[in-house]
């Protein structure tokens, strides 16, 4: 698709390579993934008052042992939203979510004490759990995650199918920004006007899903066109 928007063969069909190497678009396009992702992420806090989870969002449950306080969150994490404690008869209990500094944390919470958690506190890329784990429990951390890099012609985002396009023209501008392709600017302000309609709309569809007006959207920056 964005071959198509940069009106460049795919050199897999040709004897040259192109203008655009496989490797630039890439990396073209794993920006404008990443910037889809995040735009669909922040719309998810923006419209409601209380965290809502998307397509972005895994509960992954993960079985913590006992006597252990600290834990290193996923690397791919891109937010922690929500986290729950299963007990052994099937029930979900959430956690409140202990803010800085450590002594507000842990309030009248002996910082040795051991028992059933009932809050945590999130640290960079860690989490404590309060009180010490007295057994081993399952946890399910509601995290935002961060898509792999996209490399491969069969790979596909995250991002619902409906704003693919959005990428695309992205990976595009970012593309027919080039300093060595001046005469590309003409149609990366064309895509830029275009990238701007489709955020605008996006913005709509998302607050129609969510239950709110856009009768005033914000819309993000989209570049120096």
């Amino acid at each position: 698709m964005v071959r198509g928007f940069i009106n460049e063969p795919d050199p897999s069909a040709t004897l040259s390579q192109g203008f655009w190497p496989d490797s630039e678009i890439n990396a073209h396009i794993n920006t404008a993934n990443a910037k889809i992702n995040g735009l669909i992420s922040s719309f998810d806090s923006t419209f409601t008052n209380v965290v809502q989870t998307s397509f972005l969002t895994e509960a992954p449950s993960l079985l913590f042992p006992q006597g252990r306080k600290t834990y290193e969150l996923p690397s791919d994490m891109r937010t922690l939203i929500r986290v729950e404690l299963v007990t052994t008869d099937g029930c979900v209990t959430k956690l409140t979510n202990s803010k800085f500094p450590r002594q507000e944390a842990y309030g009248e919470e002996i910082p040795t004490a051991m028992g059933q958690p009932c809050h945590y506190l999130w640290r960079g890329k860690n989490i404590d759990f309060i009180p010490t784990p007295d057994a081993a429990y399952t946890i399910n951390l509601w995290m935002d995650r961060r898509q792999q890099l996209l490399t491969q012609n069969t790979d596909l985002p995250i991002a619902p199918p409906d704003y693919h396009d959005m990428i695309a023209l992205w990976a595009a501008i970012l593309c027919l920004t080039k300093p060595s392709r001046p005469s590309d600017s003409k149609a990366g302000a064309d895509y830029a006007s275009i990238y701007a309609m489709r955020e605008r709309q996006f913005i709509t569809d998302y607050a129609a899903m969510q239950g709110e007006a856009a009768d005033n959207p914000v819309i993000h920056g989209y570049g120096g066109y």
